[in-house]
């Protein structure tokens, strides 16, 4: 009676251990199931930059082996299909179709983990992000006129967001401040707490704090809804902060993924949209606009083209945001200082989430 090894995981090490073990055995004498939660087998990551940059012509040439030529070497490979559970006692797993949703178990007479793991990093201070959220939210003001948007530093230790957003004046509290005050479901709280644009938006700045007791980015949109105001949120990266979550569970809450218009940026990119398909639903994925963004003239067409033609389908929508001079000197910024072009690209980004 031949024995069975299961392995958990398709890519690069798990079908380079379903190859060996087949080498080794004949399909008399051992049966090799491996189960791999994606659409692809034995894909070359690191061949990604090459495929944004036009050296390689399309991603069917980053595959080195097919499911189909394992198959053809009676491995049992199973694709979009997860394994959920371990019966180390009964040597068995259970798995899961992703896209039937039906279940099972199967017995094995050896198991290999082939899944891959995230590094453990040390503790480190996070550079300060970017402020994204400031030409947003003064859009909207441009666009609507009655609307007051907040901008709110929603990143993890604090960013530049008051720094570069208030180019009329600097907040005079806190993020958390706000929260502590007795009513912050009130118009005027916000504005005795928060800084000011040249536009009349709002900034509400965060320190490396923790937010209060029972308080988080939900009840923070939560207090604004009941002020009457729009909540702008700047999350920093990466799209995977905890602080983020609540926000992008709530179906009214739109998404906007920023990203540097750079081959190594946009490497980066696919990971993060299967990232949030796969812990909350394809419908944040679908309703995300993806907004690159220019930082030298006239040199992102390749990438911006690729983009569009290769994630375009996945999200709402792929808005180009050129390079502006005023943005790119990392001072405050000022919503008509921008160029014509931003500006109308900002609005362009507004009418894409509605």
């Amino acid at each position: 009676m031949s024995e069975r090894v299961v392995i958990i995981g398709g890519d690069a090490a798990g079908m380079a251990a379903a190859s060996q073990a087949r080498r080794l055995k004949s399909a008399g004498e051992l049966e090799i199931v491996v189960f791999e939660r994606g659409h692809f087998t034995s894909y070359s990551a690191c061949g990604i930059p090459y495929w944004v940059g036009g050296d390689v012509d399309g991603p069917d040439a980053l595959i080195a082996r097919t499911p189909a030529e394992h198959r053809a070497r009676d491995i049992d490979l199973r694709l979009r299909t997860e394994v959920v559970e371990i019966d180390v006692a009964g040597r068995r797993v259970r798995f899961r179709g992703l896209d039937t949703g039906l279940e099972g178990w199967i017995g094995y007479d050896k198991l290999v983990i082939a899944t891959g793991a995230t590094p453990i990093r040390p503790l480190r201070a996070p550079p300060p992000p970017r402020a994204r959220a400031p030409p947003p939210a003064a859009a909207a003001v441009d666009s609507e006129g009655d609307v007051w948007p907040v901008v709110v530093d929603a990143t993890l230790g604090g960013g530049d967001v008051a720094l570069r957003g208030c180019d009329t004046a600097a907040p005079v509290s806190s993020l958390q401040k706000w929260l502590g005050t007795a009513d912050p479901g009130s118009a005027s709280s916000v504005g005795a707490c928060s800084g000011q644009t040249s536009t009349g938006v709002r900034v509400l700045a965060r320190t490396p704090d923790p937010l209060p007791r029972r308080e988080s980015l939900f009840s923070v949109a939560r207090h604004l809804e009941t002020a009457g105001l729009l909540g702008v949120f700047d999350a920093g990266a990466p799209v995977t902060s905890r602080l983020a979550a609540p926000l992008l569970s709530d179906p009214r809450v739109g998404l906007v993924i920023t990203v540097a218009a750079r081959p190594d940026a946009i490497n980066r990119l696919q990971p993060a949209l299967a990232w949030l398909d796969e812990n909350f639903s394809e419908f944040v994925v679908g309703d995300a606009v993806i907004v690159l963004t220019e930082q030298v003239p006239g040199a992102a067409a390749t990438v911006i083209d690729h983009v569009r033609t290769h994630l375009g389908s996945w999200v709402r929508a792929v808005v180009q945001i050129p390079f502006d001079l005023h943005l790119a000197t990392g001072g405050p910024i000022s919503w008509h200082r921008l160029t014509a072009e931003t500006r109308d690209a900002y609005l362009t980004l507004l009418g894409a989430l509605r």
